[in-house]
């Protein structure tokens, strides 16, 4: 008959004996402890049933054709599986010298004399029962903290996840909205981080520069970065130049600062373009320029007019000019 779900749950004890009526007698005298009890006529029937099935105890018939039930005791013992399953031999009462040095040295247990005494056969068994049933109530207690630690762990790290994610979405919108470009920059000086306003500055995609070489967007960064920037203060901007896609400079101001991400060295820049602020300053400065020299025109022409208005107008007379 097939093992059902139910008889999979309760505790098996495996006798096995070539003896079929031996079988039937040892099997009564067990049913009281109710257990499922599976039974086989031989040590292949034996090891056929551990392939499958784990018991509380093995009751092993020393004296058996073809397999003994010392073999047959090897044999569980070198399985995984079955090598702690304890072992009761049942051998005959004038044979149980010779047997129990070889048994305890395969690790049996205890012996089962023949002829059978019931109750210290029960006694023996419901021992070894009890103890593989402590055995299951306790993994069984380990298995269910294991789940409800591991669905704890799992709660927690999908509550580190949604803070991290959350952190993320802030930063980069932190990021989004600043008006200068802001990079980052790993230890060989490839790009990890670029803002949109780092896109519109460079007229790059942040796609397009990802794990490049930062001195593709910036001339000369990699000295920048090497430079002790540890020292550097970060707030001072360093003069630069920008490279847009089509390959263009143009004038920008940066600063450095180092940091830390899970122990792997970053670097910080943030880029201004400058180069509306220069062209305004060159105006600025030719206009300055442009008015010192029409200034200069206006003073010389003046002392010039003075100088013309001083010869030709008539002096004033005084009353001490000779008659």
């Amino acid at each position: 008959m097939p093992a059902t779900a139910a008889d999979d749950a309760r505790t098996c004890i495996l006798i096995v004996d070539d003896n079929q009526n031996k079988l039937r007698a040892v099997e009564s005298l067990l049913e009281p402890l109710g257990a499922q009890i599976l039974c086989a006529s031989s040590g292949r029937d034996a090891l056929r049933h551990l392939l499958v099935r784990d018991v509380a105890v093995i009751l092993l018939d020393v004296r058996m054709p073809e397999m003994d039930g010392f073999e047959t005791a090897a044999l569980i013992r070198s399985r995984q599986r079955s090598e702690g399953t304890p072992i009761l031999f049942v051998t005959a009462f004038d044979q149980a010298e010779a047997d129990m040095a070889r048994g305890f040295a395969l690790g049996a247990v205890d012996f089962v004399l023949s002829p059978i005494v019931p109750e210290i056969l029960r006694n023996k068994v419901s021992v070894l029962v009890d103890l593989h049933e402590a055995s299951r109530k306790v993994r069984r207690q380990a298995e269910q903290l294991l789940h409800l630690e591991t669905l704890k762990h799992r709660k927690q790290l999908a509550r580190a996840e949604t803070g991290r994610r959350r952190a993320e979405e802030r930063f980069s919108t932190i990021l989004d909205i600043a008006g200068d470009a802001i990079l980052a920059v790993d230890s060989e000086h490839r790009v990890v981080v670029f803002n949109r306003a780092a896109e519109r500055i460079f007229g790059r995609t942040a796609d397009a520069v990802m794990r490049r070489d930062v001195d593709e967007l910036i001339v000369g960064a990699s000295r920048l970065l090497a430079d002790a920037p540890e020292a550097r203060d970060a707030t001072a901007p360093i003069e630069v130049h920008g490279v847009r896609a089509d390959k263009s400079l143009f004038a920008a101001e940066a600063s450095v600062a180092p940091t830390v991400d899970n122990e792997r060295p970053l670097w910080t820049i943030i880029v201004r373009d400058v180069t509306e602020r220069r062209e305004n300053d060159e105006r600025f400065r030719e206009l300055h320029e442009a008015l010192n020299q029409r200034l200069r025109i206006g003073i010389d022409m003046v002392a010039a007019l003075a100088e013309t208005l001083d010869a030709t107008l008539p002096r004033k007379w005084t009353g001490t000019e000779r008659r």
